[in-house]
């Protein structure tokens, strides 16, 4: 009597895995794909302007959120943080904005999803930015999608609106290397 080897039974971490929840990207030209929320702050500004240059987006919104949008899916929780850390996880890098070098609430969390996933992350502040190393960073990596978020509504906001502008004509302006296969 022949027996047949059975297959390994899949690990509880490969079952996880295959549960994650994923978003359908928007081909738009050589700009990636925007990640963010509809949260308050610097993702509203983010998804305000990628509307206005045409821009796909998408993202994870908390659940309960009215009107998500037909790009946008709700997490199994209300959390915010849970959007926060589904769409650091899937987005292939993240920008964090804020108004000064410290890192609180959002900002230091994502920046911690980031290092947790190992996904490249690049903080941007008015005081040191460089526009050239924007260029640099943006270039160096082929993104498919990019995850931006940071200060909130009450956070000074409205001086990160040009450097938002200037990073998402950065974003359109990069030339993608050419990718055979």
């Amino acid at each position: 009597m022949k027996t047949v080897p059975r297959a390994r039974k899949p690990s509880s971490k490969a079952r996880r895995k295959r549960r994650r929840a994923t978003l359908k990207l928007a081909v738009n030209g050589a700009a990636p794909t925007l990640v963010c929320a509809q949260a308050d702050g610097v993702e509203a500004l983010a998804l305000a302007q990628a509307r206005a240059l045409g821009l796909a987006h998408a993202g994870f919104v908390p659940s309960g959120t009215r009107n998500p949008g037909e790009t946008f899916e709700a997490t199994p929780t209300r959390h915010p943080a849970q959007a926060l850390k589904w769409n650091t996880r899937f987005a292939d890098a993240t920008v964090v904005l804020t108004a000064d070098a410290v890192l609180h609430g959002r900002a230091r969390l994502a920046v911690a999803w980031c290092r947790r996933y190992r996904k490249p992350w690049l903080h941007l502040y008015p005081a040191a930015f460089d526009e050239q190393a924007l260029r640099v960073w943006l270039r160096t990596r082929p993104l498919r999608s990019l995850h931006i978020c940071g200060a909130r509504a009450h956070q000074q906001v409205e001086r990160l609106e040009a450097l938002l502008d200037v990073l998402l004509r950065a974003l359109t302006a990069v030339e993608r290397p050419v990718r055979c296969g």
